[in-house]
């Protein structure tokens, strides 16, 4: 059995060497990674990727869902080794394009990752917003997920 993979801020391709290290199958349907040496290491460990778009803006949401999607955003603006601007930063919004592909594609799972910062970002009101947007509830009545069906 092969699953469907996605990932989006790939890096080096942590991901990736975890399903081989467990034996799973899987069908790279897209990576995509900004940072060129990370790109290059990618490539190096796991081939290119047929679909490797440089920037997740440039990324395609494919129609047909994955079996999983894994986002690791940007974590610089909420590391507590870093200047915390968290979405004041450009990089700090980059999760809203991971909430965008969850609810275009419906993954049948998802991992998001990120640094232990983001939970203290804002007084935690970053974290807490963005469990919301990803556990379905509403914002000032507007739902944030794709509607269960009936």
């Amino acid at each position: 059995m092969q699953i469907e993979i996605g990932t989006d801020f790939s890096g080096v391709g942590a991901f990736n060497q975890a399903l081989k290290r467990l034996g799973i199958y899987y069908k790279e349907v897209f990576a995509c990674e900004k940072d060129k040496y990370a790109r290059q290491t990618f490539i190096h460990n796991y081939g290119t990727p047929e679909n490797f778009p440089f920037d997740v803006y440039d990324r395609e949401i494919p129609i047909k869902p994955l079996d999983f999607y894994v986002t690791t955003p940007p974590c610089q603006t909420f590391s507590i080794a870093g200047k915390r601007k968290g979405e004041k930063d450009k990089r700090g919004i980059l999760f809203y394009n991971s909430h965008e592909f969850i609810i275009n594609n419906k993954p049948r799972f998802f991992l998001f990752e990120n640094v232990k910062g983001l939970l203290s970002d804002d007084g935690g009101a970053t974290f807490g917003k963005w469990i919301d947007y990803l556990g379905g509830k509403s914002i000032n009545g507007v739902a944030t997920l794709f509607p269960h069906e009936e």
